[in-house]
């Protein structure tokens, strides 16, 4: 029952972060907003993208969270 909770809270996670993330990379080509500490670039949507893809392998592939 916990691993189930813990699954879906890292799928509900992960849909929020890549939500939000590429909502960003919105703002900034919306506001030509080009650099800084604000700007959020494809490589920053593609390092996040690949650390949540990490974790959903790590999540399946762990044992511990077999059902």
């Amino acid at each position: 029952m916990e691993a189930r909770f813990v699954k879906g809270l890292i799928n509900l996670m992960t849909g929020f972060l890549l939500g939000m993330i590429v909502m960003a990379r919105f703002y900034c080509n919306a506001f030509d907003i080009t650099s800084g500490s604000m700007y959020i670039g494809w490589d920053t949507i593609a390092i996040t993208c690949g650390a949540l893809v990490f974790i959903h392998l790590l999540v399946k592939f762990d044992p511990s969270f077999k059902e």
